[in-house]
């Protein structure tokens, strides 16, 4: 009798294990196949427009012209799907007093996939390409979050074209944490985990795609589900998070040129958070017109106090 009472229980056991590991398999084949038909919508769908580096990759770039002389370029932080979609509404309210750029680099909404290395030194030589493109040698950088470390780079790099920088609780170099050495395997865990199993495909309902993208019309859900669905943590992504920490050493010892004016808008979360946090802004910047500033929302500050991201940055000269 206890032979048999075992023998059932590892039978069900078994079919208890079974099961989940059947469904994840099919998920899984299941998400593949609608992962080849995103890739298809993102590769046929189009918007802003788009130049080729030297490097022979394809970014994308929206343009916001207006008839003022003055230029500014947005660069996205490190987890951002697209930009076009994550900084229009932000354009719009700047496109009164500025030319605005949106910049997608490599790996970014529509942007080709790229083997390129995502170092700050090839950031900078694709972003400056672009601006060559556009016929743009003066003009003002807007940086969300890590993109304000290769800002920081960018600047020293070319000083004379820089105008003004312009960060969004932007990163800046300071000691590496672990989290920072950390990111790669992270991010190569979500992709497993989250993205090849179909598990955000399988919770990605409409109202979630429009909660991620505010400012997509009807008409561009398909492609913003598809983005959400298989364009996270790409190859070129992970490629960025790998280079993390050595393109954080390689700014560790940099300060903004004195010729550059800077304003740092930061978030009151992360400056409650983190009570280094202002003063590490401080410690790079060196031009005397130069102001940190401290707002209410989170990390997010374009999504979460538009308004008063949009008069900070209004109220405060940028050509000084």
């Amino acid at each position: 009798n206890m032979k048999k009472i075992i023998k059932r229980f590892l039978v069900v056991m078994v079919v208890l294990l079974a099961i989940p590991i059947f469904l994840i398999v099919v998920m899984t084949i299941w998400n593949s196949i609608e992962t080849k038909k995103d890739l298809e919508v993102i590769a046929t769908t189009k918007y802003g427009a788009f130049y080729t580096t030297s490097n022979g990759d394809r970014v994308n770039y929206t343009l916001y012209d207006s008839e003022s002389e003055q230029v500014v370029v947005i660069l996205p932080g490190l987890e951002c799907i697209s930009a076009h979609y994550e900084f229009d509404a932000l354009a719009i309210k700047l496109s009164d007093k500025y030319k605005v750029v949106v910049y997608e680099p490599p790996g970014v909404g529509i942007s080709d996939w790229s083997d390129t290395e995502r170092t700050v030194e090839n950031y900078s030589k694709e972003l400056h390409e672009l601006m060559q493109h556009l016929g743009y040698d003066k003009y003002t950088i807007i940086a969300h979050s890590f993109s304000g470390l290769y800002s920081l780079y960018y600047t020293n790099q070319y000083p004379d074209e820089v105008e003004a920088f312009i960060g969004i609780d932007a990163t800046v170099p300071a000691e590496i944490e672990e989290a920072d050495r950390e990111a790669y395997a992270n991010a190569k865990y979500v992709r497993m985990i989250m993205i090849k199993s179909g598990l955000v495909r399988l919770a990605s309902s409409e109202e979630v795609i429009k909660d991620q993208f505010p400012s997509a019309k009807a008409d561009e859900l398909e492609l913003c589900k598809a983005l959400w669905c298989s364009a996270q943590y790409n190859d070129t992504r992970l490629n960025e998070y790998k280079n993390m920490v050595s393109n954080e050493e390689k700014c560790m010892n940099l300060t903004f040129p004195d010729t550059v004016p800077v304003l740092y808008i930061l978030a009151n979360d992360t400056v409650s958070e983190d009570a280094k946090w202002e003063q590490l802004h401080k410690d790079v910047i060196t031009n005397k017109d130069s102001k940190v500033s401290i707002i209410s929302g989170d990390h997010y500050l374009h999504q979460s106090n538009l308004q008063g991201l949009v008069d900070e940055i209004t109220s405060w000269d940028v050509r000084h």
